[in-house]
């Protein structure tokens, strides 16, 4: 199963083009513990030949008098954007015979206004192994945990 955010052309439209990602600032909040006063910070450009919208997100927190006292600011964070035919054909393309897609997560249809996409892949019936390229990109199947390990990966 494979959850991504269905995005909305309309808002990647509107993202500004690659650069200097300018930061708009969010309504004041009042950090729990300390009582100080926090403003919100971020910002999206967009990269269209790669399909790469990038958030850069921070923090100030601000003096009695409003000033900012400490400003806080992470790298910023590339986010790939996947759209519905895309997916889809990665998912079968890499060898899944059965490939559903849903609106949330109550399996409801994915519309235009839906927020959420959930993939749901299954492999072929006869129990063929995918077959997962190792970390020297040589395609073979990974080997089974043994009894009682975790599995990650999709095993």
């Amino acid at each position: 199963m494979v959850h991504l955010d269905h995005q909305d052309l309309g808002w990647l439209g509107r993202l500004p083009a690659g650069g200097n990602v300018g930061l708009e600032v969010g309504p004041e909040l009042v950090h729990l513990t300390d009582g100080s006063r926090i403003r919100p910070l971020h910002g999206w450009v967009l990269q269209r030949s790669t399909q790469t919208a990038t958030v850069t997100l921070g923090w100030e927190q601000l003096a009695a008098d409003g000033s900012v006292h400490r400003r806080w600011e992470l790298e910023p964070m590339p986010l790939h954007c996947v759209f519905r035919f895309e997916m889809e054909h990665l998912l079968r393309r890499v060898g899944f015979a059965s490939v559903t897609v849903y609106g949330d997560f109550a399996r409801g249809e994915l519309t235009d206004d839906s927020e959420q996409m959930i993939w749901v892949a299954r492999t072929p019936a006869n129990g063929t192994d995918l077959g997962r390229p190792d970390v020297r990109g040589v395609d073979r199947p990974l080997p089974r945990p043994a009894d009682g390990d975790e599995c990650l990966g999709g095993c």
